[in-house]
């Protein structure tokens, strides 16, 4: 039987190191990240992908349903009934656009709002902590690197008015 070793994954040994404790780290600070949420996310009959929706919507008001898809790597018909439960449960409200009648804008409701102030507080926590242990010069290294790992397509939706530099 072969044993696959992360460290094995390249030729050279430089990268081996620093990126497999990067990958390592990303799992590991997910999964913390999420565990919160994920008690509270249970107790109200939701998942993580009904959480993703709803910070998507809390970050960016008015957001469609196919952005939201196609942020999320999932078909519209995929997304549908995450959706349908989250607009069941009051938390998201839809529009029509007045453009286009296709088109529904996705808000949060008040209800959504404090629902997912709830389900990120712990998370925030962390990261303030976090944050203040490291100092502003790790945070801001940290924030380049993620931005530099990012897809372009969600980096230019998280930041749609600026142009980005690394």
């Amino acid at each position: 039987m072969n044993e696959f070793k992360l460290a094995d994954a390249t030729e050279n040994r430089e990268i081996d190191e620093w990126a497999c404790e990067t990958l390592s780290l990303l799992l590991f600070v997910h999964l913390a990240i999420i565990e919160d949420a994920n008690k509270k996310l249970v107790s109200a009959g939701l998942n993580r992908t009904h959480h993703r929706i709803l910070f998507l919507v809390g970050h960016k008001p008015g957001v469609t349903v196919g952005e939201i898809a196609t942020l999320l790597r999932l078909t519209t018909q995929a997304i549908q009934p995450p959706l349908r439960v989250l607009l069941d449960k009051q938390f998201v409200e839809q529009q029509s656009s007045e453009r286009d009648r296709r088109k529904r804008h996705l808000i949060l409701t008040e209800r959504g709002t404090e629902f997912l102030k709830m389900l990120t507080s712990g998370q925030l926590a962390r990261m303030v902590e976090a944050r203040r242990r490291v100092g502003d010069d790790g945070y801001e290294g940290f924030i380049r690197f993620m931005r530099a790992m990012a897809a372009p397509d969600d980096s230019a939706w998280l930041y749609p008015d600026q142009e980005l530099t690394l």
